[in-house]
C-alpha cells in the first residue's frame, strides 16, 4: 500500500520565544561523555497563541496519520510537550520552570542543516535573510530568550530498534528574529542543551528528563 504523503511545513501566525538555540554550530547529543549520533542544529520554541497550538496538534495528527491511517498517538514519540509538564520537570532537576508558561505548547526543533536565519525589519520591508557577513553581524540576536517566528517541517518516521518508539519529528528550517525578549541565564549565547557536545552555558533544565506528553494530538 503507498504511504500517503502531507506537507508538513507549518509556521506560527504569532511570535514564539526562543529557549535554548543552537543554531550557530551544529553539535553532538552527548551520552556518557561520548557524542552520540550526527551533529545538529535545534532550538525549543513556546508556543502561547491556542489557535498556533490546535494548529500544531492538528499538522502532527496529519503528518502521522498520512504515515500510519488510524494512529491515535499514544503510541507515538512527539517534538512538542506541554509547558505545565516540562515546568514540572525543571522543578524536579531543582531549576525554576516559570520560562515554560502554563498553557503553553513547547516545540522542539532539529536539523542537520543550519536553519535559514533572517531579521524582522518591520511591516513594511521584506525580512532580511542572513548570510556571509550580516550573519556574522547579526548572529547574537538569537540568543536564549529572544522573540523569534520559527517555521518547521513535521516528518513521521519509524523506530530505529525494539526499544524505541515511532514518532513525529520537527525539522528545523527557518528563524526570523522579531524583537529582543527577557534573556534566560544572562547569557547573550546560548548553546542548545546540557547534553549538546561543548555545551557551558544556559543549561536546558529539563535536559534528561523523560517520559511525553500525555495528549499527543
Amino acid at each position: 500500500m503507498s504511504e500517503t504523503k502531507a506537507d508538513g511545513r507549518f509556521s506560527p501566525v504569532v511570535e514564539t520565544r526562543m529557549l535554548f538555540p543552537n543554531i550557530k554550530e551544529a553539535k553532538a547529543v552527548m551520552k556518557n561523555g561520548k557524542p552520540r549520533g550526527e551533529p545538529k542544529f535545534s532550538g525549543r520554541f513556546v508556543v502561547k497563541n491556542a489557535a498556533d497550538i490546535a494548529a500544531i496538534r492538528q499538522k502532527v495528527k496529519e503528518i502521522a496519520q498520512a504515515k500510519w491511517p488510524g494512529v491515535d498517538g499514544t503510541t507515538l514519540k512527539l517534538c512538542y510537550t506541554a509547558g505545565e509538564k516540562e515546568a514540572e520537570k525543571s522543578k524536579a532537576n531543582g531549576k525554576d520552570g516559570s520560562i515554560f508558561p502554563a498553557g503553553s505548547l513547547i516545540v522542539t526543533a532539529r536539523s542537520k542543516y543550519q536553519p535559514v536565519l533572517s531579521i524582522w525589519q518591520g511591516r513594511t520591508t521584506p525580512p532580511q535573510e542572513l548570510e556571509g557577513p550580516a550573519l556574522s553581524a547579526h548572529i547574537g540576536k538569537f540568543y536564549n530568550g529572544c522573540i523569534v517566528l520559527p517555521q518547521f517541517t513535521f516528518v513521521a518516521y519509524d523506530a530505529i530498534d525494539a526499544d524505541s518508539k515511532p514518532g513525529v519529528n520537527a525539522y528545523l528550517d527557518k528563524v526570523m528574529w522579531v524583537k529582543d525578549g527577557q534573556r534566560v541565564g544572562g547569557q547573550s549565547s546560548a548553546e542548545a542543551f546540557k547534553h549538546y557536545q561543548g555545551s557551558t552555558t544556559d543549561e536546558d533544565p529539563t535536559a534528561g528528563a523523560k517520559y511525553d506528553d500525555e495528549i499527543p494530538f
